[in-house]
């Protein structure tokens, strides 16, 4: 058997572990744990009722479980600042099923769930738009910019509109681009 000399293995260069690992802070949403929702075994001792037995997620804003005769449902619901309740049903608990994470949930994906709707709920009640996926378009831009005005109660946003209508968009239709014009292009 031959080696070649001419294979070297060196050492890495130190590399320091980085100061900021242990004293950066990451904020992540921790899983509340309840004895009487945690497992489906826990949960089939929970009485049938109407009314949920709900576990408290943050200020306002409570998850509950509602056990019927065959299996149970998911409930979020959440107080805005008027004092006003909002409910939402997440899905079906995984008494029977397994959880999928779509239809049937386990109280951890119910928890995920319930904490995307209290953010989306908290932005509709303020009156902001829902964040798109994709690009963000001149239009969209224009769109949020305006309706913003239009909450602000600004004077003249109704004349605004009619003229970024007939000016910015007649000025694209001439240049032949269309509506989904991105904001990180150019125009030509």
């Amino acid at each position: 058997m031959i080696i070649s000399r001419s294979l070297r293995v060196c050492r890495c260069p130190y590399t320091p572990f980085p100061y900021n690992f242990r004293t950066e802070k990451i904020t992540v949403a921790r899983t509340v744990h309840n004895a009487k929702l945690d497992t489906r075994s826990a949960r089939v001792k929970c009485e049938i009722r109407r009314e949920p037995h709900w576990q408290k997620i943050s200020k306002g804003c409570f998850i509950g479980y509602r056990r019927i005769a065959d299996g149970g449902t998911w409930v979020a619901r959440m107080r805005d600042s008027g004092g006003r309740q909002h409910y939402e049903a997440l899905g079906a608990a995984d008494d029977i099923r397994d959880g999928d994470g779509l239809t049937v949930l386990t109280f951890a994906q119910a928890q995920e769930r319930a904490r995307a709707w209290f953010t989306s709920k908290a932005r509709e009640l303020a009156g902001h738009i829902e964040p798109q996926l994709g690009p963000f378009t001149v239009a969209a831009a224009l769109d949020e910019y305006l309706a913003g005005r239009e909450r602000r109660g600004s004077k003249g946003f109704k004349k605004d509109r009619y003229t970024a209508d007939a000016r910015i968009s007649h000025a694209w239709q001439r240049r032949g681009v269309d509506a989904d014009y991105t904001t990180n292009s150019g125009l030509a």
